[in-house]
């Protein structure tokens, strides 16, 4: 199995009101040659074998406020996989 990754993001933090914002943002893309996949042939039994290539790509964000007695923060994440 052979995967190749890009990847490229950004962080930063700024003021914001009476607390700190800080923020992150990354893009991926991996392409995976000679993968190796599970295949169920029932509940309880089941094989692996090689298939030529699989593509995830996808990304993710988050956003965190922390002020002097309370913090918030957000984040998300999506991954599409292709076989």
């Amino acid at each position: 199995m052979v995967s190749r990754t890009f990847e490229a993001g950004l962080r930063g933090a700024s003021p914001l009101g009476r607390g700190q914002l800080s923020y992150s943002l990354g893009l991926y893309r991996t392409k995976v040659s000679d993968d190796i996949y599970g295949v169920a042939t029932s509940l309880s039994a089941g094989f692996f074998t090689n298939i030529p290539g699989t593509l995830r790509e996808g990304g993710e964000a988050d956003a965190r406020w922390q002020g002097d007695r309370l913090t918030l923060w957000a984040s998300y994440a999506y991954v599409a996989a292709t076989f």
